[in-house]
């Protein structure tokens, strides 16, 4: 089994928008290293946002990790 993070959109619901640098989907071995990542990346745009460089932060709400069969 593997665990995906999914994001929430507007117009196509909750969607795996991580990708690696060919824009083929990134899934995880388990739910920890899922979660890891999301709080790594979480925390990285919560610094973009103290730098100025983001106007607010993402809502952790619009986030969840889903195992995929």
């Amino acid at each position: 089994m593997t665990y995906q993070v999914e994001s929430f959109t507007l117009f196509d619901g909750w969607v795996n928008c991580w990708t690696d640098d060919a824009e083929n989907p990134i899934t995880f071995d388990s739910m920890e290293e899922a979660q890891q990542e999301l709080d790594l990346f979480l925390r990285e745009q919560a610094g973009a946002v103290l730098c100025g460089d983001m106007v607010e932060a993402y809502d952790i709400n619009d986030f969840r990790i889903v195992q995929r069969g």
